[in-house]
């Protein structure tokens, strides 16, 4: 893991506005990290600190890259992360619509994980006081709707909703 190039892109104060360079370079490096330490504390942080770069796309390729006999495992981790349990500033609300947007649009094919995001979205879009963030419309237009370009993908997932 390149320790240095890391601090070096989260050092960078308007990460959405980054080059499309040092955004793809935050994702290899992110991924790197995941593959060499797992899911844990100190990638859980970069992978947070560095969202806005680019949402969830490293966990998304990740999870997608992985053998379907751990993918629901490393979604277990992520999900019970202590920076996801936290919720910081609606930061899950981000992560989990990013996550399934990213899904959607590759046609991904875990169910089990696309299902759960969308039961889950509606409990991780309250802050600790229970009431729902304001950016929310926002929210969902960056990192879901912009995203969403195949709907029969987006179909099977909701039948498989309905029939759970």
């Amino acid at each position: 893991m390149n320790k240095e190039m890391i601090d070096e892109l989260l050092a960078v104060k308007k990460k959405s506005d980054a080059s499309i360079s040092k955004k793809d370079e935050f994702v290899r490096l992110c991924k790197e990290a995941f593959y060499e330490l797992g899911y844990c504390p100190e990638t859980e942080k970069i992978f947070y600190e560095g969202f806005s770069f680019c949402g969830s796309l490293p966990l998304a390729e990740i999870i997608m890259e992985m053998d379907e006999n751990i993918q629901i495992d490393f979604y277990k981790k992520i999900i019970s992360g202590e920076l996801f349990i936290e919720n910081d500033k609606g930061i899950t609300f981000k992560v989990a619509v990013s996550l399934l947007g990213m899904f959607l649009k590759n046609s991904y094919n875990n169910y089990y994980i696309e299902v759960d995001l969308i039961k889950k979205m509606f409990i991780y879009e309250k802050n600790k006081e229970g009431n729902q963030w304001g950016e929310l419309p926002k929210i969902v237009e960056k990192h879901f709707i912009k995203l969403i370009t195949q709907t029969s993908h987006l179909n099977k997932c909701l039948c498989t909703l309905k029939i759970q």
